[in-house]
């Protein structure tokens, strides 16, 4: 094998771990997301909370459909 042989093996071998773990990167991104989207909506603010910590709910729900929603 040459030096240009190995060089592409070594490449292909990096391409596919790298590929793989941009794919474990993904699938963790998404469970994430689901379990923000879960406390999101558990998180409404009741009668029985007091106006400051109804609105600090008001306001993470707000700050995290803008993360969600904001482009890299």
């Amino acid at each position: 094998m040459s030096d240009t042989d190995i060089h592409i093996v070594k490449c292909n071998v990096l391409n596919a771990i790298q590929s793989q773990e941009v794919i474990a990167l993904k699938d963790r991104i998404k469970l994430l997301e689901e379990a923000g989207d879960v406390l999101c909506e558990n998180s409404n603010p009741s009668r029985w909370d007091s106006p400051a910590d109804a609105a600090r709910k008001f306001t993470e729900q707000s700050n995290w459909i803008k993360a969600k929603e904001a482009k890299p």
